[in-house]
C-alpha cells in the first residue's frame, strides 16, 4: 500500500509538526518554533499534507482531526513499545491472565513505570509507598491481599480518585477486610 511505510516510519521532525500545528501557522512560525528553515521544511509538510494528517489555507498549516488521531495513536503505541521494552522480561514472567482486558488494552500507561521487586509480597516497598502516597490519581491491580490496603487506600480516596482491581481470589479473603463498607452490593 503506497504511504504505508513512509507513515510507520515518521520522522521526528514530522512528528514535531503534527504535534506543533494545533492551531493556524505560516512557514515563518513554524520554522522559528521548529529551529529548521522554511526550505527544508517544505518537504515534510507537502508529505503530511499528502496524506491528509495537515491541512493547508494560502500560507497557513494546521493539523486535521485525522493528524490529531494519527498522533494520539502512534504516541499510543509509542508508549505501549516502551513498556514493552522495559517491563516486558517481567509480564512475561508472570501470569497477567487475571488482568482484566480494559486494563490490558491501557497497558501504556506504565509507560515511565519502574519495577520493584521483593521476595516476600507482603512487604511494603518504601519506594511503592511514596509514589502511591504522593499520587494525584490512583489505578492499580493486586493479586495478593495486605492487612493495610483497605486503611491505606480507603484514607487515599478521601483526597484523590482511587480504582482498584482486585483478583478473585482477594476478593473471595473478603472475611480479611476490616473496615465498613458493605459488600451486599456484589452478593456478600
Amino acid at each position: 500500500m503506497a504511504g504505508l511505510e513512509e507513515l510507520r516510519n515518521l520522522s521526528a521532525t514530522k512528528m514535531r509538526l503534527l504535534k506543533l500545528l494545533k492551531e493556524w501557522k505560516d512557514l515563518s512560525e513554524i520554522s522559528c518554533e521548529i529551529g529548521l528553515r522554511k526550505q527544508s521544511l517544505i518537504p515534510h509538510l507537502k508529505f503530511l499534507n499528502t496524506f491528509g494528517l495537515i491541512e493547508k489555507n494560502g500560507r497557513h498549516y494546521r493539523t486535521t482531526k485525522v493528524g490529531e488521531l494519527f498522533l494520539e495513536k502512534f504516541s499510543e503505541f509509542a508508549r505501549f513499545l516502551n513498556v514493552i521494552g522495559s517491563c516486558g522480561k517481567f509480564l512475561s514472567e508472570h501470569d497477567i491472565s487475571p488482568i482484566p482486558a480494559n486494563l490490558l488494552n491501557r497497558v501504556g500507561m506504565l509507560y515511565g513505570a519502574k519495577i520493584y521487586t521483593k521476595k516476600n509480597p507482603y512487604e511494603f516497598l518504601p519506594e511503592w509507598l511514596d509514589i502511591v502516597k504522593n499520587s494525584g490519581r490512583i489505578q492499580g491491580l493486586s493479586s495478593v491481599y495486605h492487612p493495610a490496603f483497605p486503611h491505606l487506600f480507603l484514607e487515599l480516596s478521601a483526597e484523590r480518585d482511587v480504582k482498584l482491581t482486585l483478583t478473585e481470589e482477594v476478593l473471595r479473603q473478603k472475611s480479611l477486610w476490616d473496615w465498613s463498607v458493605d459488600f451486599s452490593f456484589m452478593g456478600w
